[in-house]
């Protein structure tokens, strides 16, 4: 009687996941797409967030008035963000008529005016926030019963220099004061929070590939085998 060999049958290796450079790189270039497609939305929308404008004014620019207006009121093409408007009227004789704080209602800005008001040309200097967060200035001229002046003669009023409401070239021209636009602020927010998020993923890539690096491997798994036998054979 013979017996057949024992033969050993070789344990199978584990198969693991990517090597941990290959994370990482995958993981950085994820996060590298991101940032790069909020880019180029955010400049792609870019120039939808033009500076709003004056629309119109009433009273009407140049125009003359039989009858003291009531209020001065400012029509823009979009609302308007109540951020410290301001507005000043002078009277024909270049004093201040009305100084302060124009009332912000959607996209119109208005300034009441006294009950009495003398016939001549009165000048309006005003400065509003328009809603991609710009300040937008201007000034204009018009005239209660005879004018006195033409409105591009119209004097400016006292302490011009120090408020920012009449700093203006000259009446019926606007001008921004190239502010930081509301939309820029977010855009850097937006990179700020994902440069966050990069350092997370990273930091906690690279701490789990130390913690694979120095834990010990596992015992390999026992070889397993198989025993065959066969019957035996007669004697001839």
């Amino acid at each position: 009687m013979s017996l057949s060999a024992v033969r050993p049958r070789i344990g199978r290796t584990r198969r693991t996941g990517g090597t941990r450079p290959a994370r990482v790189r995958t993981a950085l270039v994820t996060l590298v797409s991101l940032v790069g497609t909020v880019l180029v939305l955010a400049l792609g929308s870019a120039p939808a967030a033009a500076h709003d404008y004056l629309v119109s004014t009433s009273p009407e620019a140049d125009a003359t008035v039989d009858v003291p207006p009531t209020s001065v009121d400012l029509t823009f093409n979009r609302s308007l963000l109540g951020v410290a408007p301001a507005m000043i009227v002078t009277d024909p004789a270049g004093e201040t008529l009305v100084e302060g704080t124009p009332e912000i209602r959607d996209a119109v800005a208005s300034m009441p005016m006294p009950s009495s008001m003398a016939e001549g040309t009165y000048r309006v200097a005003w400065s509003v926030v328009s809603s991609d967060g710009h300040r937008i200035q201007g000034a204009f001229a018009f005239s209660v019963g005879t004018p006195s002046l033409s409105s591009t003669d119209a004097a400016g009023p006292e302490g011009a220099d120090d408020d920012p409401a009449a700093a203006v070239a000259e009446p019926g021209r606007e001008q921004t004061d190239g502010g930081f636009p509301v939309w820029a602020a977010g855009l850097l927010g937006g990179l700020a929070l994902l440069g966050v998020l990069a350092i997370v993923v990273v930091g906690r890539l690279r701490s789990r590939a130390a913690t694979e690096a120095t834990t010990p491997p596992g015992p390999a798994p026992a070889a397993t085998t198989a025993r065959t036998t066969t019957s035996p054979q007669g004697e001839s």
